[in-house]
C-alpha cells in the first residue's frame, strides 16, 4: 500500500497490471508429499451454502441482519436462497448479455407498485429506501439509473462481499465500463480500509460492511471499570463535506467526562472512507444506513444526534423508528 494514498494513484497502478489481466498457473500440481502441511482425508471439509446459510441464521449477532436483507429483495445475498458462486456466475452472464433484461429479471417490471409495504411478518420495519428505488425506477426505467447501479445493486454482496466469484473472473468476463469502474472502486475502498485498521494512530476507527459496501465508523469507550452504570450509547452523524472524523474530538471529551458513554460515529455511505458505489443517492439510503448501523453494531437504544444534513438523518431514523432505536 505504500505510496497508494489516492484513487487517482490507485487507478494509475492498476492499469499497469490490469484486473482482467489471466493468472499463470502451475505447470503441474504440487504431490503430497511436497505439500509442508498434509491434511488427513475426511478431517475438513468445504462447506455446503445451505450449510453456512444455516449457520448464519443460527447466529444471534447475524439472524437481524440476514431479516434486513429478506426484506429487501432487490439486495441479492447474505440468507437469500441460491445464494453461491453457480448462480452468482449465472447472474454475471445475464449481466454480460443485457443489465436491463437482469434487472427486470431480479427486480421485476418498471410498472411494479412503488407502494410502502411493511415486513411485519419477519419482524423488519418497511424499507423507504426500497420504496425510493421503485420510484425512480418507474418514472425513468432501469436505463434510468445511475451507470452502473444496476450491477452495483445485483452484485453487491454475492460478489464484492461474499466472495461468490473473483473479481478477476468477473472483470475477465464483462465489458461494461461502468461495472469495471464499480470493481476498481470496491477494491479500493478495501484496501483503504487495510490502510486504516493497521495504522496503530488510528485505533479507535472501526469498518462495517452495510449491504456489502464497507463503511468506517469510530468507536471511543472508557477503559472497563467496576462502575455498575448502565453503558450510554451515542451516535453521530457527520454533515455534507464531512465524515465520522469530525467528531473525535467531541468522542474524546465525552469520554472523559462521562466514561459511561460508548461513542459512535459512521461515514455515511458515499461519505469520508466508506465506499462510494454507483447508486442513486436519496436521504433514504442514509436513513436506513443509520437504522441499520444503530441495530446491528450498537445493539441497543442510543442517543442520536447529527450535524447538519446528519442532523436531519437523525432526525428521520428516530422518527421512523420511535422508542425501538432511540
Amino acid at each position: 500500500l505504500d505510496g497508494i494514498n489516492s484513487y487517482d494513484v490507485y487507478q494509475e497502478a492498476i492499469s499497469k497490471s490490469p484486473l482482467g489481466e489471466p493468472l499463470v498457473g502451475r505447470d503441474r500440481l504440487p504431490e503430497p508429499e511436497e505439500l509442508s502441511v498434509v491434511v488427513p482425508p475426511g478431517s475438513w471439509d468445504v462447506p455446503s451454502v445451505e450449510r453456512l446459510q444455516a449457520s448464519t441464521r443460527s447466529n444471534a449477532e447475524t439472524s437481524y441482519q440476514v431479516k434486513l436483507r429478506e426484506s429487501v429483495p432487490y439486495v441479492r445475498g447474505l440468507g437469500l436462497a441460491g445464494t453461491g458462486e453457480s448462480s452468482a456466475l449465472d447472474l454475471l452472464e445475464d449481466f454480460a448479455k443485457c443489465p436491463e433484461q437482469l434487472a427486470l429479471k431480479l427486480w421485476g417490471p418498471q410498472e411494479a407498485s412503488d407502494e410502502l409495504v411493511p415486513a411485519a411478518s419477519i419482524g423488519v420495519p418497511a424499507s423507504k429506501e426500497e420504496w425510493a428505488f421503485r420510484r425512480i425506477v418507474r418514472s425513468a426505467g432501469y436505463e434510468g439509473l445511475i451507470p452502473g447501479e444496476i450491477f452495483s445493486r445485483a452484485f453487491s454482496e454475492q460478489m464484492l462481499w461474499l466472495g461468490c466469484i473473483s473479481l478477476r473472473t468477473a472483470a475477465a468476463r464483462l465489458r461494461d465500463s461502468s461495472a469495471l469502474a464499480a470493481i476498481e472502486a470496491h477494491e479500493w475502498h478495501r484496501l483503504l480500509a487495510l490502510q486504516d485498521l493497521s495504522d496503530s494512530n488510528e485505533q479507535d476507527l472501526r469498518y462495517w460492511r452495510w449491504r456489502g459496501y464497507l463503511l468506517r465508523y469510530v468507536y471511543k469507550a472508557a477503559a472497563e471499570s467496576g462502575d455498575a452504570s448502565s453503558p450510554v450509547p451515542v451516535v453521530a452523524v457527520h454533515g455534507f463535506a464531512a465524515s465520522c472524523t469530525q467528531f473525535l474530538p467531541l468522542a474524546e471529551t465525552l469520554v472523559k467526562s462521562s466514561p459511561s458513554v460508548k461513542f459512535y460515529a459512521l461515514d455515511m455511505l458515499g461519505f469520508g472512507h466508506a465506499e462510494k458505489p454507483p447508486l442513486s443517492f436519496t436521504q433514504y439510503i442514509w436513513e436506513q444506513c443509520v437504522k441499520d448501523f444503530m441495530t446491528s453494531v450498537v445493539g441497543s437504544p442510543a442517543v442520536l444526534m447529527g450535524n447538519s444534513i446528519g442532523g436531519y438523518v437523525s432526525q428521520a431514523a428516530a422518527a421512523s423508528s420511535g422508542t425501538q432505536l432511540c
